[in-house]
């Protein structure tokens, strides 16, 4: 048993590896000959001219949130040694009117600008090639915008609720434009059949198909311009809309593209050698799809691409040497999918692709394959047997877990490795080949039974599948003196009356002496606990009292208060695992700080998180926001069990952190299989699937129904 004691200790400290000059807070670089800027007062006003070194540095980027929520600057030119803007790097300063970016910068973060509701217009410079996600979201006065020719993709929610702007000039060059680009804009579309559509100088780009129904011809070309690309989210949730045929002028279909399109039955893609990719979650849950045919030219999907194509029973791969793996989660819960070729030019097979996949009878494997991913074939219950090819050097974590209808599987000697659960739930399993290389790492004088715990570690659901493995191991080792497989029983109840016999001579203690040796270090220990370092209440107490205080009176009038966090094996050498650092600011010529022992720190599973929009939301521990859905009533099965949110997992009793009001529990529902998952007040609570990054909150008011939720766990629907 390890016990763990906290030791406090005060030291007049800064913080370490930051420096300050003048107003900016920056850190040097991992080159030593560059600085990034972190941080700026948020109370400065009017116009600023960033400076171009610190510290006798040259200043090379912008860090993340270095000037966040500095709502009084008006302007600010950035200097031209600096190559990258940070996420959120200026995000929340209401009111900048107007910012300089220098050709030197080559990449603008997530968010950087988001919400500078005060700017009129920005130029983004000719080195910028690609412009990130949210960049100038929720910026109401940003009437015109400059995207020079260097750019090749837009990122999602780029422009989102730039109501002011109702121009943009989008270069030849863009080939991507990401989900809700520019939703919420007053930007003037070329309507065509209902369908809005940007221009280039050459090309036009279709962003919106929200009013797309029935059979659907997509235009090649709009005012003489070949239609070249399917913005994100272009036919988001388009239920009445049952085929598409898309042109042969179309380079680039948009992650989510026809994300929800449930009458979706027939897709025909454009058969051009530019064409080479088909992105994230673009088909995603478009239940009535039967069949795919992906074009040739095709090089790669996306993660989830098919994710919940319900009615899905063929796919056509493209027979190209450049398209070498299938994404994560791309057939996710295709569960009519019943058999599936994969072309020799796939190298790996991504982490849950076929997962769920409930049809799929079998699978052949090219001799191509290097790798399979984790959870790859897991829950593919009708699958009754594979075979792994030589090729083969990794089997991930997961992979086959609860395949319960197969029954042989041929492992080649080219694996090394076999992942946690790999075939775990695997009832059927009666059958592997298993080759004896698999124990390579294990040493030549190392009995048998540890070599079985290898395997039982990887393969730990079948007994019948262990002592075969174990057996024909054995075999191939020539190793004699061994019993067989029929006759381990007799030899194991040899042993074990053996041992009974004469305990005492294999230094065993009977229960009754474990009992009695069990309450005698209980007496030593609470007899003496000093001996031990450790401390009664009363004396804990006394340390508290006795010496808690510290005058400080440096000119910073900060101090950084220590807490290092011991742990032993033996109660007599102590190590030190953790140190946690925390500033206490002054006040007045001399300040004291009392430090109290306390209980030990218990992660919250649930957060409170001040979005600069939505106010205080909760999060889950990893930062990604919390829903609810408007019908789901308390006391009741969830309303909503859709593929497209995901339930949240949770312990028995989740932990609330401070400013969490609501009832958190973890519950089981009868018509969700698995569990327990969080809810709060009694409600189950979501994750939107199209939240890449944490604090993001694109699911919010999604079909009036989804609602970020607040501290006390109502839905918050500003």
């Amino acid at each position: 048993m390890r016990h763990l004691i906290i030791f406090l200790s005060i030291a007049l400290l800064g913080d370490a590896g930051a420096a300050v000059s003048g107003l900016y807070t920056y850190e040097i670089n991992p080159d030593n000959a560059s600085v990034t800027i972190t941080d700026y007062p948020t109370n400065e006003i009017g116009e600023l001219v960033i400076v171009d070194t610190l510290g006798g540095y040259p200043v090379t980027s912008i860090g993340g949130n270095a000037f966040f929520q500095c709502g009084s600057l008006t302007s600010v030119t950035i200097p031209d040694s600096v190559t990258s803007i940070g996420d959120e790097a200026f995000s929340n300063c209401s009111s900048l009117t107007s910012v300089t970016i220098p050709d030197s910068v080559t990449s603008i973060g997530t968010s950087a600008f988001f919400n500078c509701t005060n700017l009129t217009s920005v130029i983004i410079p000719d080195s910028v090639t690609s412009i990130g996600d949210s960049t100038f979201s929720n910026c109401s006065s940003l009437t015109s915008v400059t995207i020079p020719d260097s750019v090749t993709s837009i990122g999602d929610s780029t422009f989102s609720n730039c109501s002011s702007l109702t121009s943009v000039i989008i270069p030849d060059s863009v080939t991507s434009i990401g989900f809700l680009a520019f939703d919420g804009t007053n930007l003037t579309y070329s309507l065509v059949d209902g369908i809005k559509y940007l221009f280039s100088d050459s090309y036009a780009f279709l962003i919106d198909g929200s009013s797309a129904s029935g059979a659907l011809l997509i235009p090649t070309d709009v005012d003489g311009k070949p239609v070249r690309l399917i913005g994100g989210a272009a036919f988001f949730n388009c239920t009445s809309l049952t085929s598409i045929t898309i042109p042969n002028s179309v380079i680039s279909i948009g992650a989510g593209a026809f994300y929800a399109c449930t009458s979706l039955t027939s897709v025909t893609f454009p058969n051009n050698i530019e064409f080479t990719s088909i992105r994230d979650f673009a088909f995603f849950n478009c239940t009535s799809l039967t069949s795919i045919t992906i074009p040739n030219s095709v090089i790669s999907i996306g993660a989830g691409a098919f994710y919940a194509c319900t009615s899905l029973t063929s796919v056509t791969f493209p027979n190209n040497i450049e398209f070498t793996s299938i994404g994560d989660s791309t057939f996710y819960q295709c569960s009519s999918l019943t058999s599936v070729t994969i072309p020799d030019s796939v190298t790996s097979i991504g982490d849950s692709t076929f997962r769920d996949c409930t049809s799929l009878t079998s699978i052949v494997i090219p001799d191509s394959v290097t790798s399979i991913g984790d959870s790859t074939f897991s829950n593919c219950s009708s699958l009754t047997s594979v075979t792994i090819p030589d090729s083969v050097t990794s089997i991930g974590d997961t992979t086959f877990r609860d395949c319960t209808s197969l029954t042989s599987v041929t492992i080649p000697d080219s694996v090394t490795s076999i992942g946690s659960e790999a075939f775990f739930g695997c009832s059927s399993l009666t059958s592997v080949t298993l080759p004896y290389n698999f124990a390579y790492s294990i040493p030549p004088n190392a009995v048998p039974i540890y070599t079985f715990d290898r395997i039982v570690d990887a393969l730990k659901n079948d007994p019948d599948f262990i002592a075969a493995v174990a057996q024909a191991m054995l075999a191939a080792e020539n190793n004699s003196g061994f019993a067989t497989k029929e006759e381990l029983p007799l030899v194991e109840q040899a042993g074990i009356d053996q041992v009974l016999a004469d305990p005492a001579s294999y230094s065993l203690a009977t229960s009754d002496e474990v009992a009695s040796s069990f309450t005698a270090g209980q007496e030593d220990v609470l007899s003496d606990p000093v001996a031990y370092d450790l401390y009664d209440e009363a004396s804990i107490m006394e340390i508290n009292v006795a010496t808690p205080l510290l005058s400080m009176t440096n000119v910073e009038n900060q101090a950084e208060i220590e807490f290092a966090i011991e742990s032993s094996d033996d109660l007599q050498t102590w190590t030190v695992d953790e140190r946690i650092l925390r500033t206490v600011e002054g006040q007045g010529d001399k300040y004291f700080v009392r430090v109290s022992a306390g209980a030990p720190y218990i992660n919250p599973s649930v957060l409170v998180y001040a979005h600069p929009t939505l106010g205080d939301i909760l999060t889950n521990a990893e930062g990604y926001v919390l829903y609810g859905f408007a019908f789901n009533s308390a006391g009741q099965d969830p309303a909503y069990t859709g593929s497209s949110w995901n339930f949240v997992a949770a312990t028995a009793t989740p932990e609330p952190d401070a400013g969490v009001t609501a009832t958190l529990a973890g519950a089981t529902f009868g018509n969700v299989s698995g569990g327990p998952w969080l809810t709060v007040n009694g409600l189950p609570a979501y994750t939107y699937p199209l939240d890449t990054a944490p604090y993001q909150a694109n699911g919010h008011g999604s079909g009036d129904v989804w609602f970020t939720l607040n501290p006390d766990g109502s839905l918050n629907t500003l």
